[in-house]
């Protein structure tokens, strides 16, 4: 009896490893056919080769603003380097310059540029921008953009730029009297335009048109010494009486060393500019008081422009004072 019972459940267990082999054949079959079925796992084709975009890049020049200067050595140009890679190829890169935020074409690069080597992808532009007068006063900038041959892009904005014409520099021998005497022959002001600064006699300016030129009248009484001020607030008026129209200057008396005077040079516009705006008034902004040997005013005339006044000598004889001056005057 144990025999044929042991027999009976050797069977059984064979007949259930049968039914679950068969069981799970099914179920595979089943989830095969389900998976093939599924649009969320369909085979994927292939695409081909990925879209690499074009790309700028500055590869010289600087990205911050470029304060230029006309004519200057190391300021009178802008000298720009950028790299166009179009890895998917190269079709145009155009060059723009704008001029306060108004875009106009400056160059076009295509394939047929004498400077492009065929069958290249990448272009290397050099930018040899020459300041001239004409960009005085203008913010200028330059933009490329560049498109490849499936029309996608990129653009890359560089050399913003603002400009000054070179600085004058003069020497000027001034003359004045105690009191004043009003002598034609003196030369008694500081005429500084857009073109000259010189000094000016009564004569000169009696047949002058443009009496707002005169940007300082040199001067003494008690109060304030011999002095150079606005003719808007020269106290003797028989300098300026004569004046059909007085300009307003207004004057900064400037803490630094003869040697630091003429290290400057013509082409220093903005720091002269940066020295009148750093520095604080006298006790009258419009006035440069008790005048001496070696003292260094920075003035800013009614047009706005800079300049940088070193008295280098004074003589007296008499009542008749003699003062040499240096002067930078920004335009």
């Amino acid at each position: 009896m144990t025999r044929v019972k042991k027999n009976h459940e050797l069977k059984s267990k064979r007949h259930s490893i049968k039914y679950l082999a068969v069981l799970s054949f099914i179920l595979l079959g089943l989830t095969t056919i389900l998976t093939s079925c599924s649009k969320d796992d369909e085979p994927i084709e292939n695409s081909g080769q990925q879209t690499v975009l074009p790309t700028l890049t500055l590869v010289n020049g600087q990205t911050s603003t470029n304060y230029g200067v006309v004519g200057s050595p190391t300021t009178g140009s802008l000298q720009y380097t950028i790299k166009a890679t179009a890895p998917d190829g190269f079709d145009t890169l155009v060059i723009e310059k704008v001029v306060n935020g108004s875009a106009s074409e400056y160059e076009t690069i295509d394939i047929t540029h004498p400077n492009y080597v065929e069958g290249s992808n990448t272009f290397t532009y050099h930018l040899n921008y020459i300041l001239s007068e004409d960009d005085v006063n203008d913010v200028i900038e330059f933009k490329a953009m560049l498109l490849d041959i499936n029309n996608n892009a990129d653009n890359l904005s560089f050399a913003k730029t603002e400009t000054k014409m070179p600085m004058h520099f003069s020497y000027l021998a001034m003359r004045t009297d105690n009191p004043p005497s009003a002598a034609n022959n003196f030369p008694y002001y500081v005429y500084a335009d857009y073109y000259e600064l010189k000094k000016e006699t009564i004569n000169g300016m009696n047949i002058s048109t443009l009496d707002k030129n005169v940007a300082a009248v040199l001067s003494w009484n008690d109060g304030s010494g011999l002095y150079f001020s606005s003719p808007n607030i020269t106290i003797e008026t028989q300098l300026t009486d004569n004046l059909t129209e007085k300009s307003i200057t207004k004057f900064k008396e400037i803490s630094m060393t003869a040697d630091e005077f003429y290290e400057l040079n013509i082409y220093d516009s903005f720091e002269i500019m940066n020295l009148f705006e750093d520095a604080s008034f006298n006790s009258h902004e419009e006035k440069a008081e008790d005048v001496n040997i070696g003292k260094i005013y920075s003035f800013l005339t009614y047009d706005g422009n800079a300049g940088l006044m070193y008295v280098k000598d004074l003589e007296v004889q008499g009542n008749v004072f003699f003062v040499d001056v240096d002067i930078f005057y920004a335009r």
